[in-house]
């Protein structure tokens, strides 16, 4: 089977808090992971990265990747300063000069702060960006539909209308001979179950 491609816009949003070190801020097809195709691999672009804050102390950052096994953290801009006064740092100029970073889908966007106790209870530092992933893999295939006795349909659909017949049956039975006793049906609906899970020849 031919394999696909999925592309997609995600936000990437992240928060430094109270003794936080470290932090993760973007790895392709991680975010958003409901618009996610399974089993596909994604490739991202960051489009835009930007860091606001307002803290009482002094700080430093460090920005870089992080991939391997065991895992290598390269940094790529360090000595970011965080000052009193700072209240916007563009990261993606940081990271290069183009218009946009590109990460594998094995590479993870990382931020590092140097002194993490200096985080006050009242500092706010918010990173905030955009990115532009590609995923690429072999769509799962379409599930068969299964036929009993000339009525076709995905078998939990089956099995749940024989559930509902099973529950009608006694009733039924009651004021009609023609309908089946609880053990012809469930005679009935073994046999339908074993026909449908038997390949055919």
């Amino acid at each position: 089977m031919p394999s696909d491609t999925h592309r997609r816009g995600v936000n990437i949003l992240a928060k430094l808090q109270t003794n936080t070190f470290k932090l993760d801020l973007y790895q392709p097809g991680t975010l958003e992971a409901s618009n996610l195709v399974a089993g596909f691999k994604y490739t991202g672009q960051v489009t835009e990265l930007r860091l606001t804050c307002k803290v009482e102390r002094t700080n430093t950052l460090i920005l870089g990747l992080a991939a391997g096994n065991p895992e290598v953290f390269y940094p790529i801009a360090t000595s970011i300063p965080l000052l009193a006064d700072t209240t916007e740092i563009d990261l993606l100029a940081l990271l290069t000069k183009n218009d946009r970073f590109r990460l594998s889908p094995y590479t993870r966007l990382q931020i590092l702060l140097d002194q993490p106790g200096f985080v006050g209870f009242n500092d706010r530092i918010t990173i905030a960006g955009f990115a532009e992933e590609e995923g690429t893999g072999t769509p799962a295939p379409p599930a068969t539909p299964s036929t009993w006795g000339g009525i076709t349909g995905n078998l939990p659909d089956q099995i749940d209308l024989f559930t509902q017949l099973e529950e009608r049956a006694p009733l039924l039975h009651d004021h009609d001979d023609r309908y089946l006793t609880d053990a012809e049906l469930n005679d009935l609906i073994d046999l339908k179950i074993a026909q449908a899970l038997t390949p055919p020849p």
